[in-house]
């Protein structure tokens, strides 16, 4: 049995530090990796949110309609699109994930986490992934 860990720092811009992973993005009938982005590691968000320009700039195409809702309330529209995602050694195909404004984060969501074997180690400040 393969025991593999994959890990990544916590970023420490954030106060607490913050869980971050490093994704990969590609359409989902594409081989390999088309870009990484770092993105934040986040239970509490039920899905995926990745900006706009970035799903764009891999050539992937809205699939629908979606509303998106924060924390402090409100709301706002955004689409949806289908990518395929590489997170340590898993790569999840025909995610769907919402397009949000470029100075938004990258941020992934339990419709991804819970896919995964995640590790939050605090204490070391590391996210480990087991393969």
């Amino acid at each position: 049995m393969n025991n593999r860990i994959y890990s990544y720092d916590y970023n420490h811009a954030y106060d607490p530090p913050m869980p971050i992973l490093e994704v990969g993005v590609s359409l989902p009938k594409r081989s390999g990796i088309e870009l990484t982005v770092s993105a934040l590691l986040d239970s509490g968000s039920d899905g995926t949110l990745l900006p706009v320009d970035l799903l764009e700039s891999i050539g992937a195409k809205p699939v629908g309609p979606a509303r998106i809702h924060g924390l402090w309330g409100g709301g706002r529209s955004a689409n949806m699109y289908l990518v395929k995602l590489y997170i340590g050694p898993h790569q999840l195909f025909a995610v769907r994930v919402a397009g949000v404004h470029a100075e938004d984060e990258c941020i992934v969501g339990r419709n991804v986490l819970n896919h995964l074997v995640v590790t939050l180690n605090g204490h070391a400040g590391v996210v480990e992934i087991s393969a």
